[in-house]
């Protein structure tokens, strides 16, 4: 009996630590699933058009390319962020390869003029760019602490904090931010807590959460007073 119990441990502990290497090996593919859409990156900017430009980086289940609702719910010059290996971008995608693409997608736009929109997992190289130095003004819609928060409030079962290669550490940036930040989070969000959110707001010298009652993680949008207040923050 002993030794079947020290069998059934032994290959618990391994299948555990199985499931690690996998998820440490293999979470670029979870973490960046990219779409099978390859249209090129929406990008409207109005011919003497003197206001906001709107630089939207979007979640990591959609792409730049799909975008044009958005920017016509806006109502403003607007550009959407690419990630390397989304839509028409070559590439693998990363962190610092999502932060090194989008400053290049940035480049000769003015940066006075530029308000950051970062939605889920966009809303860590949103925050980098702010951190950058680029735009006045800055969105960001159910985003996260850090992603290893996400991961381990995910899989709380497993070291998930450690395992996460990907930072987007948004809090520890936040404080250098002296922009309007405006964070808007569902209270039934699935995906990412809402309580990341939540905590995350206040570490912004100016920060502003906006908390939609009964929102999911996709369904922000759909709420009439979301893109109302946007709209007024712009």
């Amino acid at each position: 009996m002993k030794r079947l119990l020290v069998i059934a441990a032994g290959t618990l502990i391994a299948g555990y630590l199985a499931i690690c290497a996998l998820l440490f090996t293999q979470q670029r593919k979870l973490i960046f699933p990219a779409p099978a859409s390859k249209a090129p990156a929406v990008r409207r900017i109005a011919p003497g058009d003197a206001g906001p430009i709107v630089v939207f980086f979007h979640g990591n289940a959609d792409c730049a390319g799909e975008q044009q609702w958005l920017a016509d719910q806006l109502g403003h010059s607007f550009v959407a962020v690419e990630y390397p290996g989304y839509g028409a971008l070559p590439g693998s995608p990363s962190e610092e390869a999502i932060y090194t693409a989008a400053e290049a997608q940035l480049q000769g736009l003015p940066r006075e003029r530029l308000v950051l929109v970062g939605q889920s997992i966009g809303s860590g190289p949103a925050v980098e760019l702010a951190r950058r130095g680029y735009g006045r003004k800055l969105v960001l819609l159910s985003p996260f602490t850090s992603l290893p928060d996400a991961a381990q409030l995910t899989l709380p079962w497993l070291p998930a904090r450690w395992l996460t290669r990907d930072r987007f550490d948004s809090a520890s940036k936040a404080p250098g931010i002296s922009v309007p930040v405006l964070v808007i989070h569902g209270d039934r969000d699935e995906v990412v807590p809402y309580p990341l959110g939540a905590r995350l707001a206040p570490l912004f010298p100016h920060g502003e959460l906006m908390t939609i009652s009964g929102a999911h993680h996709n369904d922000l949008w759909d709420h009439r007073e979301v893109i109302e207040r946007v709209r007024a923050f712009l």
